[in-house]
């Protein structure tokens, strides 16, 4: 593979990382509004907030690898359409049970991207360089889960 284009993929990987990372993690802060809104107590907010983590959990353990059998982009555009989709959901969500699938759907998606990435950067690090794409995934997961809130 020509660098050039080696070096495009590994910045489009971690601008994947960065775009699904923020997107499963806008609606945080908005938690608060949705308990006034469709008037559930904070208990349900932890269920909810369980509920992505069964969805990241299910997706590393259960389909961590199938991007190494599929491929990186049919996995990555995937999960995509999932974080677009998961969104459509809290946007037009009218009670808990419509935030839990969108939830449930963000992490789904953040698990499969976490794994297709990861792997994904690991292959195109410029000069097979395993440490920069370590570090790049890192910070690439970092930067989304903080741009969200």
């Amino acid at each position: 593979m020509p660098a050039g284009r080696q070096i495009r993929d590994f910045v489009l990987l971690a601008g994947i990382l960065v775009v699904v990372l923020t997107g499963a993690n806008i609606p945080a802060p908005l938690y608060v509004v949705y308990e006034s809104l469709f008037g559930f107590k904070p208990d349900l907010t932890t269920l909810i907030f369980g509920v992505y983590a069964v969805g990241a959990l299910t997706a590393l353990l259960f389909f961590g690898r199938v991007s190494d059998h599929l491929g990186r982009r049919p996995v990555l555009g995937a999960s995509l359409a999932m974080i677009g989709v998961s969104t459509a959901v809290f946007l037009t969500a009218e009670n808990v049970l419509m935030l839990c699938v969108a939830r449930l759907l963000s992490g789904l998606a953040v698990g499969l991207v976490m794994a297709s990435a990861a792997a994904g950067l690991t292959e195109f690090a410029p000069h097979g360089d395993t440490h920069r794409a370590a570090v790049v995934s890192t910070s690439a997961s970092m930067i989304g889960l903080g741009l969200g809130p």
